[in-house]
């Protein structure tokens, strides 16, 4: 059964006004609406799935279940309540159980766009980019022209590190509807670069953020040869990124422009950063053997620095970082909780807390039970200006955190970092050895293998080697 149809024009009015109050953001009236509709309609399939689609919005994700699992009781094969199902299942880590939904879904009708996207999505930073490379490719088969799937696709072949093959598709990102509040947009005004050698003499390039802060700064590692290009052809590189970095920009590229309001409209050209690496990172060969790439303010971090030595007295200085993400990029598999890091806290260091978040509050606490010597400066990580956290972690010995934004810091400023890292893992942090390719100097990945229930196999083996840490004499990585 493909759809669905409403039972009375009364019955499709409130539904679509229910959906109408759900793309409008108000979620409290689409689910008061939908309550409406189901005390009329308790039994009709169309119905629940809309009052379970208000339920979801809402976050009552439970409720959401057993309307569309209600649903599926009185219309078999109902595809919309099928796929939805298992998207809540999906966003609950439940991936068997979803992949065997849409699994049914496109196996019964091969030009269910939603069905392949979902289907292959559940593949996605989850140890299992082969196959998901074989659902995209297979769904792509029917649906060519999707740039949901092509995104897909460009995620699990990065995992892999087929760089060239993943750029490739990873440019689409723009005309995925799901990740407009993430890219953006790109101004129709101004034609997208295609490359360096497009440039010519008195241009100007808008270079612009997207995605994730950590993104940003990662994409950044390229900037200084893309502006040294443009400038050995006579061209201009406005900066356009995120405003929390733009101390850091201001910094490191002097020579370049900064963005105003309305400048696009002066611009020959806009390039996304996250485009660099199609220019710059095709190959392993082409990924960086040197450390660091932006500078923290020199007198800031010298400051702190000396501060943070007089108090560590000959012990390492190191920075902990415990939880990153969001639902939607895996949080779960990218936060150690705060009592798990207790073993560590033993160790002869002196912690300094880099967190934002209720968990590094938690961390705090923990370390003064743990009798730990720790500091927060939460006038530095909760600043506006991420700027600021540069400094910090420029004047620390070493970082050890879970993938967030502060793993990109680390590597931009050159500090040793120690990465506590699930084996599902996002293209960022994949690797085939224990090195992460876009820091292969300074990082060093510890991974919780797919047997391992919890992390005290990995902060046992991080606080070993905090034991042979070598420093004092600045931030450097011990051997082995």
């Amino acid at each position: 059964m493909a759809t669905v149809p409403f039972p009375t024009l009364e019955a499709a009015s409130l539904c679509r006004e229910a959906i109408r109050r759900i793309a409008a953001g108000d979620h409290e009236e689409a689910e008061r609406i939908a309550l409406r509709a189901l005390a009329r309609w308790p039994d009709h399939p169309r119905v629940l799935v809309v009052a379970g689609n208000c339920a979801l919005v809402s976050g009552f994700e439970a409720v959401a279940i057993e309307r569309f699992e209600r649903s599926l009781v009185l219309a078999p094969g109902f595809r919309e309540a099928l796929n939805n199902l298992g998207f809540i299942y999906r966003r609950q880590h439940r991936l068997d159980e979803a992949r065997l939904l849409f699994q049914g879904l496109v196996s019964s009708d091969p030009s269910d766009e939603e069905g392949w996207i979902n289907y292959s999505a559940t593949f996605v930073n989850e140890g299992r980019s082969a196959e998901g490379e074989a659902v995209a490719r297979e769904a792509l088969r029917h649906r060519p022209d999707c740039a949901a799937l092509r995104w897909n696709l460009a995620l699990v072949l990065l995992e892999q590190g087929r760089w060239r093959e993943g750029w490739e598709q990873y440019c689409h990102r723009f005309d995925v509807p799901a990740l407009r509040g993430a890219v953006g947009r790109l101004p129709t005004n101004l034609p997208r670069l295609p490359s360096p050698e497009s440039l010519h003499y008195g241009q100007v390039v808008q270079c612009r953020g997207e995605q994730g802060l950590g993104d940003e700064i990662l994409f950044g590692g390229l900037l200084r040869r893309f502006v040294d290009d443009a400038k050995s052809r006579g061209a201009a590189v406005s900066i356009g990124g995120n405003r929390r970095l733009e101390r850091v920009y201001r910094r490191a590229f002097p020579d370049a422009l900064w963005r105003e309001r309305g400048q696009e409209r002066t611009a020959d050209w806009i390039l996304p950063m996250g485009d660099l690496p199609a220019f710059y990172r095709t190959d392993d060969s082409q990924f960086p053997r040197h450390a660091g790439y932006y500078r923290a303010d020199p007198h800031a971090s010298t400051s702190l620095r000396r501060h943070l030595l007089g108090r560590a007295r000959g012990k390492p200085v190191v920075g902990l970082a415990p939880s990153g993400g969001v639902r939607w990029t895996h949080d779960v598999y990218r936060k150690v909780m705060p009592a798990e890091w207790e073993p560590l806290l033993s160790a002869p260091a002196l912690f300094v807390g880099l967190g934002y978040r209720d968990e590094d509050d938690r961390l705090a606490e923990v370390a003064k039970t743990a009798r730990a010597e720790y500091l927060t400066f939460p006038e530095l990580t909760r600043h506006a200006d991420y700027g600021r956290t540069f400094d910090l972690v420029a004047a620390l010995d070493l970082v050890i955190t879970v993938p967030t934004s502060v793993l990109h810091v680390a590597g931009a400023v050159g500090t040793p970092c120690w990465v506590a890292m699930d084996h599902r893992a996002a293209w960022r942090e994949c690797s085939r050895d224990h090195a992460i390719p876009w820091y292969p100097v300074t990082h060093r990945r510890f991974v919780r293998g797919a047997e391992e229930a919890d992390w005290s196999h990995v902060i046992r083996r991080i606080k070993s080697r905090l034991a042979c840490f070598n420093s004092g004499g600045g931030p450097r990585l011990s051997s082995g």
